[in-house]
Formats: structure tokens, C-alpha cells, sequence
């Protein structure tokens, strides 16, 4: 790596080294000119809004958090003596039954989300070839062209470099997202059909229920994560 800047294929400069005239002033004109349109493409895709968030998950962990079997406990007091197991368990019942839909409909929309987010997670893929491919390219022609002639090449070289670590980290953040909403999902959707069948063993039931609460805390925390990360590598970008 030469001055912070990885080292291009040999063969490649040979080749364009072979077929340079002495006298040729714009050494790779072309070469930098794509580089640059990968770059710009790639920018935009980087600062594309994408409307996910972690607030649909938040709503299923709060209620999924009000669901846990403690309540088939028996009481203190006085009270206890009215309110027996049977009234227990059917008003956790009626409280699942309840949940069960929102949950149900959260996990579609969490599925939704992931869906998103993997098409942006495909974007930034070829946006990551396109510039780094482009790079290399760039950086045989300066290899290849008189030393006197490669400083034009420096900034543009070095600018795709920081915009190649910038995707990268995109795509670490979306690939996460993406991996944990598919999690929530099928967690979420377990729970809301088997909910009936497990209160049968509580213990069971409480731990399909935390499976899927960490889940949907996991997803949260992925998706605003996701949010605020890519709006600090916009940040970036745009300041250069």
C-alpha cells in the first residue's frame, strides 16, 4: 500500500503502461471520471431515507412485558380468596387473546421492515463493488502514469477509500437489522400461535415469552441503531 493507498494489479498496469504515448497529459482521465460517477451514485444511495425504526417493536416488547405468567401466581390478602387459579389463568387468556393479533400484526410489519432493509442492504452492495472496483482501476492508471503525473490522482483515490469505509459500515448496521427483524418475526409469530398449548407448563410459556421479548428488544434496538448510524455516515459524506 503506497501513501495509505492499496496496491493495484500488476498485470493491469503493464497493460495500460504498454499502450500510454509519451506524450499523453490526461493519464487516466476516464478511469477517474468513473470513479467519480460510482462515487456520486454511491453517496446518494448512502443517503437515501429509508422509513424503518424501532417504534412498532417497542409497542410488542412493552406488551409482551405485560404478559409474563406471574400473574397465575396466587395473591395476598383477602383478595386472593376470590380470585383462584381458574380466574387467573382465564384472564391471562383473555389478555393473550388480545395480544395476539397486535403481535400477530407486528410481526408482519417487522417483516415488512426487514424486507426494506434488505434492499437497501443489496444497494449498498453493488454501490460498495461499483466504487471499489472503479478504485482499482484508478489506481492502475496512476501506477502506470509518469510519477509527475499521479498527484491528480491522490485526492479522488483517497476520497473513494473513506467512501468504501463508510458503505462498509452501512452495510454492517443494515445486515444486523435485517438479520435481527427476521429474528423478531419468527419469535413474535412462535409465541402468538403457541401461547394456547404452552400455558400448560408455565415455565414453558415463560420461556417462549422472554424468547420473544428479547427478540422484539433486539429488533429495536437494531432498527434505531440502523437509524442513527446511517445518519452519522451521511454526516460524513456530506462534509467532505
Amino acid at each position: 500500500m503506497a501513501g495509505g493507498l492499496p496496491r493495484p494489479d500488476s498485470g493491469r498496469v503493464e497493460a495500460i503502461r504498454s499502450g500510454l504515448k509519451g506524450s499523453e497529459r490526461d493519464v487516466g482521465r476516464e478511469a477517474l471520471r468513473a470513479l467519480d460517477t460510482a462515487m456520486e451514485r454511491a453517496a446518494r444511495r448512502l443517503s437515501a431515507s429509508i422509513n424503518v425504526h424501532g417504534a412498532r417493536a417497542r409497542r410488542l416488547a412493552e406488551r409482551l412485558d405485560r404478559l409474563d405468567a406471574a400473574q397465575l401466581e396466587p395473591g395476598r390478602g383477602l383478595g386472593a380468596l376470590f380470585n383462584g387459579r381458574a380466574a387467573r389463568l382465564k384472564g391471562l387468556k383473555d389478555r393473550l387473546a388480545g395480544a395476539s393479533r397486535l403481535l400477530t400484526d407486528g410481526a408482519a410489519v417487522l417483516s415488512e421492515q426487514a424486507a426494506g432493509v434488505q434492499a437497501r442492504l443489496v444497494g449498498l452492495e453493488d454501490a460498495y463493488d461499483e466504487v471499489r472496483a472503479c478504485l482499482m482501476e484508478a489506481l492502475a492508471w496512476r501506477e502506470a502514469a509518469p510519477a509527475e503525473r499521479r498527484d491528480r490522482f491522490d485526492q479522488a483515490c483517497r476520497r473513494a477509500l473513506r467512501l468504501l469505509t463508510c458503505l462498509r459500515g452501512a452495510q454492517n448496521v443494515t445486515g444486523h437489522a435485517e438479520a435481527t427483524c427476521q429474528t423478531a418475526r419468527e419469535a413474535l409469530e412462535g409465541f402468538a400461535r403457541g401461547w394456547r398449548d404452552l400455558l400448560a407448563d408455565p415455565k414453558a410459556y415463560e420461556q417462549a415469552r422472554r424468547a420473544a421479548l428479547t427478540a422484539a428488544r433486539n429488533a429495536e434496538r437494531a432498527l434505531d441503531g440502523m437509524a442513527g448510524r446511517m445518519s452519522e455516515l451521511r454526516g460524513r459524506i456530506n462534509a467532505r
